[in-house]
This record gives structure tokens, C-alpha cells and sequence, in this order.
């Protein structure tokens, strides 16, 4: 007899797959959230630039133009630049230019210019995040542990690591902000999705 894969083992391997969207040269990240008493995806995200805009696969991210690559078809099967090296020339990892392992990505030369997996599928859900859980294919880092913690998330699971809670007081009021902003919103939008005349 066949048995079904745990829901957690399920939505993991769906954030796996959400993951091969994303828009980085260094790391690919996925992320889904569900309603925990239908089972159903609400929401999925992935690390990349906001809609639009030119993003690291593009070369618009100082993180992603210099990256780690092996060497492969040479007696040197040690590392290169994967942005600075070409056909002819093949530049040592790290190079000049690289920006150094562990450093900020929110401040300085090596600011990440997107938006991680869990804030991409935290926007989609909107209000319904309330409550919900999370799945994402990487440990989340501590300013998105911060986010979805404060987004209400009951769960938040990834491969290897599960953080469980109740809805927090803080973020219940926080939602409430959200539900009053989401309202004056659409009533400033015709039924056609004009804006309406002052």
C-alpha cells in the first residue's frame, strides 16, 4: 500500500519548485504560505527584484555580478570569478570587485537590490498572512524571521527547522491598520480601477 507525503514534507517540495524562479545568481529561494485549516496555497514568492524593475540575472545586483564559479575542463579544479572571467581569462575568486562573504545586504557596496522569497509571498498573501503558515526552502535570516513574525504567521517551516506560535497581540493590531488602509484604498478606486475624483 502507498502512503501520502506529510503536508510539510508537500509544501517544502512546492517551495522547492517556487524556487526556481528566482531571480539571483547566488541562491535561489522559495516560498509558500498555506491556511492552515484548508490546506490550500494562498499565496507563493521567491527571492527577486520588484515587478518591472532589472534584476541580478540581468546584472543589475552588485552581489550577483561577481560570484563563485568552479572551474571545470582544467587540471585546476579550484574557483573563479564567474563575472569577470571569460573564454580567454580566468580571474581567482574572490576578486577585486567581489563583495566579501557575510557582509550586509541591506547597507554599503553590496546592497541586495531584491526582496527575499518570504517578503515576496508575505506581500501577495496581504491580510491573509494573519494566522497562516509559511514554508521556505532556505533558514530564514533574522530580519525575516522578524517580518514574518510580525506578519502573524502561526508557523513557519523550512528544511530542517520549524518556529510555531500563536497569533501575537502586536500583530493583530497591525492587521487591523492594514484592513482600515486596504478599505481607504478601494474606496478610492472606481469599479473600473480608475482612480476616483476628489
Amino acid at each position: 500500500m502507498t502512503t501520502r507525503v506529510d503536508f510539510d514534507t508537500y509544501f517544502l517540495q512546492v517551495a522547492d519548485t517556487v524556487a526556481i524562479r528566482a531571480d539571483c545568481t547566488r541562491r535561489q529561494v522559495g516560498a509558500v504560505v498555506v491556511d492552515p485549516s484548508t490546506k490550500h496555497i494562498l499565496a507563493t514568492g521567491y527571492n527577486g527584484t520588484a515587478p518591472g524593475q532589472p534584476g541580478c540575472l540581468s546584472g543589475a545586483c552588485p552581489r550577483g555580478r561577481h560570484y563563485k564559479s568552479m572551474n571545470y575542463g582544467s587540471l585546476d579544479y579550484g574557483y573563479h570569478c564567474g563575472g569577470c572571467s571569460t573564454t580567454w581569462k580566468t580571474v581567482p575568486w574572490p576578486c577585486e570587485f567581489a563583495v566579501a562573504p557575510g557582509s550586509s545586504y541591506d547597507t554599503g557596496p553590496g546592497a541586495c537590490i531584491s526582496l527575499h522569497a518570504e517578503q515576496n509571498a508575505t506581500i501577495r498573501a496581504g491580510i491573509r498572512a494573519r494566522g497562516a503558515w509559511i514554508y521556505i526552502t532556505d533558514t530564514p535570516c533574522d530580519a525575516c524571521m522578524r517580518f514574518m513574525k510580525g506578519a502573524g504567521y502561526t508557523k513557519i517551516t523550512w528544511h530542517g527547522g520549524e518556529w510555531t506560535s500563536g497569533v501575537p497581540e502586536s500583530s493583530l493590531k497591525i492587521w487591523t491598520l492594514l484592513l482600515a488602509l486596504d478599505r481607504i484604498v478601494k474606496q478610492s478606486f472606481s469599479r473600473n480601477g480608475r482612480p476616483t475624483r476628489s
